[in-house]
């Protein structure tokens, strides 16, 4: 009996060191840090349907990043207005060498049906991109919302992080709902933060969602990354007042 208790007590052990061993993506333009659990949960999501998931990563942007072709084709297309695109455009980057995932659409190639009796005007909110993941088995279409956990000239707070979480989250299921020409298998919300604080803020938001059935087949991927073009693209002014 004390023999199986101490193998048992062991194999706790050692689960509990594999899925805390981190795992590091390195090329010459920039450093991606994960854990192996992230991992797992990433791709458990992505084959199982009924999921909801929250993905640590760390960026460490070592140079002037080499964009591949999904993010060159964002960067390089009308998007339908606002200041992110380059977020966008290093979110696909991010996921294209996590998981090989390839652009599909971007943001105006995907074409909405909101009535004009909603009112609403006939508008509403929008899709950042989709993108799929190819596996032996079948196609998966990934419909991917990019944001900013960020504030200005104070600190992020809880209110910050649930007001983001609560509005985005929303948005990506009244998008996906109303997309014509593209149907989507799972949904990502990409969060960019650039501190620990603020993403453990994210997160700790994050966790009391997990029940809620309107999130289920939701990736929250939560990236901190150590370059203001993230932040800043298209607002110079308040790039130059961050450095002052």
């Amino acid at each position: 009996m004390f023999q199986r208790l101490l193998r048992k007590l062991f194999t706790k052990r050692v689960q509990h060191y594999f899925f805390k061993q981190r795992l590091l993506f390195q090329y010459p333009d920039m450093t991606i840090y994960t854990s192996q659990r992230n991992m797992l949960q990433l791709f458990n999501n992505l084959h199982l349907p009924g999921h909801f998931s929250i993905i640590d990563t760390n960026v460490n942007m070592t140079q002037r990043e080499r964009m591949g072709t999904s993010a060159t084709r964002i960067l390089s297309t009308p998007n339908a207005g606002g200041s992110s695109i380059y977020s966008e455009a290093l979110s696909i980057e991010l996921l294209s060498r996590l998981l090989g995932v390839d652009l599909y659409k971007t943001e105006t190639e995907l074409e909405y049906y909101y009535p004009e009796e909603c009112d609403n005007g006939g508008s509403g909110p929008l899709m950042d991109y989709a993108c799929h993941y190819v596996t032996r088995e079948r196609e998966i279409i990934l419909g991917v919302s990019v944001t900013r956990a960020m504030a200005f000239n104070r600190n992020y707070t809880r209110q910050d992080a649930i007001a983001l979480l609560r509005k985005k989250l929303n948005n990506i299921i009244a998008s996906s709902s109303s997309i014509v020409n593209t149907k989507f298998d799972r949904h990502i919300l990409h969060v960019w933060t650039e501190s620990g604080k603020n993403a453990a803020l994210i997160k700790r938001e994050c966790k009391k969602l997990k029940g809620h059935l309107n999130f289920k087949d939701t990736i929250v991927l939560i990236s901190i990354v150590n370059t203001d073009l993230v932040f800043f693209n298209n607002n110079h002014h308040l790039l130059i007042n961050k450095v002052k």
